[in-house]
């Protein structure tokens, strides 16, 4: 499986508004929660901080970032 057969024109943001990490993180879980019904928006906003934690998912001179946490959140693998 490859990354593209992941990703989803929804599961794509484009533009975000928050610019600290942390509210990067947070707002990226309040736009998924808000598109799909099963994820939890706390579930999916702790488990990414704790994911960055271990350490970055920036790639890049953009900071272009490959979200990954663990399947606490959905039961579907979803990419943002």
């Amino acid at each position: 499986m490859k990354i593209v057969d992941l990703i989803r024109r929804d599961m794509v943001v484009p533009a975000l508004q928050a610019t600290e990490k942390r509210a990067i993180l947070e707002e990226l879980a309040v736009y998924m929660a808000g598109r799909h019904p099963r994820i939890d928006r706390a579930t999916l906003s702790r488990v990414l901080i704790e994911r960055e934690q271990l350490a970055s998912t920036a790639i890049g001179a953009d900071d272009i970032t490959i979200r990954a946490c663990s399947r606490a959140a959905s039961r579907r693998p979803a990419p943002a």
